[in-house]
């Protein structure tokens, strides 16, 4: 029978088998429930001054983390933040997906003109420190949620367009991809049901590398002034405010910090996880095409490619020999797929 496991399910299997991806996938779990249920988590909201007369309390078992300096509940406000940072930092992410993914998939198998275009784009991008043009784009377009996700989005997408491109190329070259251009598949057919499949483990990479690298921006462009307007709490701009009282108030500057370097390690584990390479390329013909048991029975669904029926594949029992001059182009455990050899009349 077939493996019919997907690179999806490869990747899923390498984050359960690394315990320290699991604990860091509950943990971006929990915070993120944490985030969309604040209002029923939080004991108040983020901007309810409810503790005027205890004003930079210290922790206690009424007010978790304190309280900051204007009378809120501090952990109120550090769980309604990861609404922001967290939000931020996966909207960005899922931008910078669509922008990459078919940018580096359109240089990887095309080539040529197109691959020194996104190739020269990349490179504009990879040397401009995005830090520093957040920070002056900030300046002149203010802060806010929308402003703040578009400029992480700006710098976000080279890595992943990078890392797919490398990843289409590599595969292309590869004999199940040959031996479905060989039988007439179109280079969008040979992307949505090859390449882009066996690219699964470099997008989750990038999408989940992206969320951390984000919420840094967020974190940098609030920390100066220029990113989340206030009295929305980020955690970039908790960090900011605490750091006025370190040394008299500590609690003020050390939990958003905390919780910042918490939320992109889980990130950064659960990306270097689920990036492991696989022991085997996933091939969509191995799926589709005509297979014999060892009754000799056909299986399968058929001819993959329709018009070229003349010249189908099959797949030819490991144990029997091909003929001489017969390319095997890829193997698995019990079936060779081969492609038959066309014989030309000549008149």
């Amino acid at each position: 029978m077939s493996n019919s496991l997907t690179p999806l399910d490869y990747a899923w299997r390498r984050f359960l088998g690394n315990r320290a991806a699991v604990i860091a996938g509950i943990t971006i779990i929990v915070l993120t429930l944490l985030a969309l249920f604040a209002p029923l988590v939080a004991p108040t909201r983020y901007d309810e001054q409810v503790y005027l007369e205890r004003t930079l309390a210290f922790p206690s078992s009424e007010n978790w983390f304190g309280v900051d300096p204007v009378g809120r509940d501090f952990f109120s406000r550090i769980i309604y933040g990861a609404r922001v940072s967290l939000g931020v930092g996966m909207t960005s992410a899922l931008i910078s997906i669509l922008i990459g993914v078919p940018l580096g998939a359109v240089a990887g198998i095309g080539g040529g003109i197109a691959d020194w275009i996104v190739m020269r784009l990349i490179e504009i991008f990879s040397v401009i420190p995005p830090l520093l043009v957040a920070i002056l784009i900030g300046a002149l377009i203010g802060g806010g949620v929308i402003n703040v996700v578009l400029i992480s989005s700006a710098f976000g997408w080279v890595h992943v367009s990078r890392l797919v491109r490398g990843q289409v190329m590599a595969f292309k070259k590869r004999e199940f991809v040959s031996a479905a251009r060989a039988l007439g598949a179109s280079p969008s057919y040979l992307l949505t049901r090859h390449l882009l499949p066996n690219s699964i483990s470099p997008i989750i990479v990038g999408f989940v590398l992206a969320i951390p690298r984000a919420m840094m921006i967020e974190a940098s462009l609030s920390f100066l002034g220029v990113g989340i307007n206030p009295p929305i709490p980020s955690w970039g701009q908790m960090i900011s405010d605490g750091l006025e009282y370190l040394f008299f108030y500590w609690h003020l500057a050390v939990f958003p910090t905390l919780f910042l370097a918490l939320t992109v390690l889980a990130t950064s584990l659960s990306a270097t996880a689920c990036g492991m390479p696989s022991s085997q390329p996933w091939k969509a013909s191995e799926h589709t095409a005509v297979r014999k048991n060892e009754g000799g029975n056909r299986e399968g669904g058929g001819d993959r490619y329709p018009h070229r029926r003349s010249t189908g594949p099959g797949l030819r029992q490991c144990g029997t020999p091909h003929l001489p001059g017969e390319p095997v182009f890829t193997e698995k455990p019990g079936y060779r797929l081969f492609l038959q050899p066309v014989r030309q009349s000549h008149r």
